[in-house]
């Protein structure tokens, strides 16, 4: 894995770029110079930089453990060496059908039904939003696969025949990416606290199940899941910004619009004309 080593250099040069500019807009945003930056858009974007810093650290400093140990950790192996021992056929054929269900193809045609239901109910913004995170997934898997060229978990212990390289699961990270991507969308979008609750634990759940079927099939160590899921969330965490963002945005439009028609439509009062 020759680029695990440049990988945690970009991950932390990231951090510092991120470091710097945030210390710079929080020490001028009282400036005039701060002011050209909505807070509406200061705010998000300083969070969603800073979250996305941390991620690609951490999934980098996953994969410079994995690169210096040459082989699978002692984490990996029994991880592995535990679902080999606890099958059961009918947890197989769960397993199985959740793997095949939550593909990256089957996840690209969920956000794309998605993305036209956003666009009919005229949240296009949003419909963008998730067509480019599951495009960007999709570019994230098929690159760093490349790049790591992992070798996946001994075949003759696998449940499901897998031909291309272990790390990150795609899997993994398509189903942080895609379910996490539509949750936001959803909590965005309204005030029901209990909805929003009942969304983010969902798709939590989705994503849990997602990576434990890879783990029980046997087609991936622990690592490749984890680094799924923190290279993932990295990606996550820039289009919920934009999200956020977006909808930031459109409600302070909204109120802009609605005060200036309250404004226009307020009486005009006549001046008497002196006794």
């Amino acid at each position: 894995m020759w680029f695990a080593d440049i990988g945690e250099r970009i991950a932390w040069s990231v951090v510092a770029v991120w470091a710097l500019v945030a210390t710079v807009v929080l020490a001028t945003r009282r400036t005039a110079l701060g002011r050209l930056v909505p807070a509406e858009v200061r705010t998000p974007v300083l969070v969603g930089a800073g979250v996305t810093s941390l991620l690609l650290v951490a999934q980098a400093a996953v994969v410079d453990r994995v690169a210096d140990l040459g082989a699978p950790g002692l984490a990996d192996r029994d991880v592995w060496a535990w679902f080999v021992d606890h099958r059961a056929e009918p947890v197989t054929f769960v397993m199985k059908g959740v793997s095949v269900l939550t593909d990256i193809p089957q996840m690209t045609v969920l956000a794309i039904v998605a993305a036209v239901l956003l666009w009919r109910i005229r949240r296009r913004p949003e419909a963008a939003v998730v067509l480019a995170a599951t495009i960007g997934a999709t570019l994230l898997v098929d690159g760093f696969k490349r790049l790591y060229d992992r070798v996946r978990p001994p075949a003759a212990a696998r449940l499901m025949t897998e031909n291309n390289p272990a790390l990150p699961s795609g899997h993994a990270l398509g189903s942080i990416v895609v379910l996490g991507v539509l949750a936001a969308v959803v909590v965005l979008a309204t005030r029901h606290t209990l909805l929003r609750v009942a969304v983010v634990v969902t798709a939590a759940l989705g994503v849990i199940t997602i990576g434990v079927s890879r783990l029980y099939l046997d087609v991936h160590w622990l690592t490749d899941v984890v680094t799924g899921w923190l290279l993932g969330g990295a990606w996550l965490a820039v289009c919920v910004t934009t999200l956020c963002v977006v909808t930031r945005r459109r409600a302070l439009a909204s109120m802009g619009s609605v005060g200036q028609v309250g404004a226009e439509d307020a009486p005009v009062g006549r001046a008497e004309s002196p006794a």
